[in-house]
């Protein structure tokens, strides 16, 4: 009788390290999950924040400017948003 309580308390044993294992197993694939989705998430912002600042700099390009301090001005701040 001592035995099959021992093979009954191996078995249970062996059966709960299956199950933490599988948890952890699906835990990383949904972590790997959610790295993917956020690299994809801030591929998309870096990409629209660079359509956006290409048309801030062609405005600023197209501005006419009054005075010559105006037009440095915006010309070096052009070239410090080409350098973003």
């Amino acid at each position: 009788m001592p035995k099959r309580c021992h093979s009954a308390h191996d078995k249970n044993e062996q059966r709960t390290r299956e199950i933490e294992d599988k948890i952890i197993h699906i835990a990383r694939a949904c972590s790997g999950v959610h790295l993917q989705h956020l690299h994809r998430r801030n591929a998309q912002r870096e990409r629209r924040r660079e359509e956006e600042n290409a048309s801030l700099l062609n405005m600023l390009r197209d501005l006419e400017c009054s005075t010559e301090d105006t037009k440095d001005a915006i010309s070096e701040f052009i070239r410090i948003l080409e350098e973003v």
